[in-house]
Order: structure tokens, then sequence, then C-alpha cells
């Protein structure tokens, strides 16, 4: 989500969390970037009325096909593959001071989880620490409250990052991965891309490797590794999901009670043999012939 009014719809699901807050919503219709005040006051009254449940805020990121900065006005060949996400925030840094200058004071309001996107080098990485660093001692020495202890993620998008993340999870308290990019990217086929839709498979089991991957990377260094996207809202792919060992799904709220029934009524122990089955498997229509057999059994069975 990346609005406020859309709390309520969270919450009237009985949502656990927010799994994906999109802050590049805040920049859509505003003719000048939102002051650090004016980020922190939405980042809190949406803290408040989670009541307590937690909300993980994506640091900007226009996706690379919306121009809704001040300052991106340069055409680029390939937006999505371009100057976007962390790229931005780290090429811009008064801009990215001003957005977790907000956030860590916004956390001192509820359960908040940051999240960094399009990460694709341990650099990157520790260069957000570093800047995270710097702006805990300035709040500090201005005694402005906030969570000392805010959880910091990875969100894996790119395969480059998959790969990586035995390297990146010991430096941060979860990963999410991003399903939707991390197809696109390890595919290379443009998602928006109606003559390219046939061959957009999440069932690809090079996409599943990598999701594995990051999973174990997570565990590996006690911390939980989530899924955000369109594919926690399709019966087949929960099971298979659960099975590889994602701790936890993000999808849009009108979906949320339909996966917690099929998530209700899974085997555990059944869907890890149902993912190493698939694991097994050379191509896209395998894996879906076989999640097409399991998810037509009775739930209870799955």
């Amino acid at each position: 989500m990346g609005r406020l009014d859309e709390v309520a719809a969270a919450l009237a699901a009985d949502a656990e969390a927010i799994g994906l807050y999109r802050t590049e919503l805040l920049y859509l219709t505003a003719p000048d970037l939102p002051t650090e005040d004016e980020q922190f006051e939405v980042y809190r009254a949406m803290l408040e009325r989670m009541g307590g449940k937690a909300a993980t805020v994506r640091t900007f990121d226009d996706g690379g096909n919306r121009p809704v900065l001040p300052f991106k006005n340069k055409t680029e060949p390939n937006p999505v593959l371009g100057y976007r996400g962390i790229r931005m925030s780290l090429g811009r840094p008064s801009f990215f001071r001003t957005q977790l200058r907000a956030l860590l004071r916004a956390s001192a309001y509820g359960s908040l989880r940051v999240m960094f996107p399009m990460i694709s080098h341990l650099d990157e990485l520790e260069e957000v620490l570093s800047a995270l660093k710097h702006i805990k001692k300035e709040l500090r020495r201005e005694r402005t409250p906030f969570d000392e202890k805010m959880p910091i993620g990875v969100n894996i998008e790119v395969p480059a990052a998959a790969l990586m993340s035995a390297a990146l999870a010991p430096k941060v308290d979860f990963l999410s991965i991003g399903i939707n990019d991390l197809i696109q990217f390890t595919l290379a086929i443009d998602r928006s891309n109606p003559d390219l839709a046939h061959l957009y498979h999440q069932y690809h089991p090079a996409v599943l490797h990598l999701v594995r991957t990051t999973v174990q990377a997570a565990h590996q260094n006690g911390i939980p590794c989530t899924l955000c996207g369109e594919a926690p809202g399709q019966e087949a792919v929960l099971p298979l999901m659960l099975g590889l060992g994602v701790d936890g799904f993000s999808t849009s709220p009108n979906l949320v009670l339909s996966a917690r029934r099929v998530l209700n009524n899974c085997s555990y122990r059944e869907c890890q043999n149902l993912a190493d089955e698939v694991l097994a498997l050379n191509s896209s229509a395998e894996v879906e012939h076989r999640l097409s057999r399991a998810v037509h059994r009775p739930l209870q069975s799955i």
C-alpha cells in the first residue's frame, strides 16, 4: 500500500502487519519534494493507525516507470534498469537523508521496519548503513527520540542480490523477496510488455532456486525472509513458497483472508516435500503441472 486511507482495509482483513508501504506515492502529485516534517507526519500517522502492529516501509523507488520527482527529468533508454531505488537515493544524499531522518523519528511511535530497494552490491548496503549510523548520531545529539533497534532489511529483487544474500543477510534484520521484479530480472522480461507475457513464468526453476538460496541465507543468519508481490494471492503459490521456507507473505488487503485460509489448511511437511519435488524439475510447465495436482486435492491434504 502507499496511502494512509488503505490502512483501514488491512486492519479490516486482520492483516498481521503492513508488509510493504510504498513511499514513492508521497511524491506523485507533489510539485516539490516533501519535507522531512511532511514525511514524518505520514509515517507517524500510519504507525498510530496500525495500533502496535508492524509496518515495513520501503525507501523511495519509482519503479523506473514514473517520473515522480522534480529532479528526475531526463529520459533513460531503459528506466526499469536505470536510475532508481537505492541508486537514486545514494546519488542524492540530501534527499536520502531527509527520508531517513523522517523514518527514524517516526519509529518512536510504533513498530517500524525499513527496507531498501534495488540493492545489487554489498557496497550499496554498507553505504546505507553508514548513512543510518550518522543520522542516528545526529538525532541523539538533538535529543530526538527514535527506536534504536529499528529493524532494517533488504528487498531482494535482482538476481545479484539473491546470489549475494549470504553476504547481505548478516548485516540486516530481515530479507524480503520482491517476487515480481525478481522474475522480471531473472528472465530478462519486461513484465509490462504484453508480447512477452507468455514467457513471464513465476514457476521458472531459476526463480525458485533463487528464492531457496535467499531463504537459506536468511535462516542461516537467524533472520526471517518474507515474500511480497502478486504471487501470494495465488492459491498454488502459497504451499510452494511455504515449503521453500518463506516466513511470511505480503499481498493486497483483499487477498489476506483467502491466503490465510489456504495456509491454515496446509501441512508444512507436505509443503516441504512438494518444494523438494519441484526443485528437481527443469521447466515451468513441469512445475505448474505438479502444483495443479496439489491444489486440486482437498486443502487439508496439500
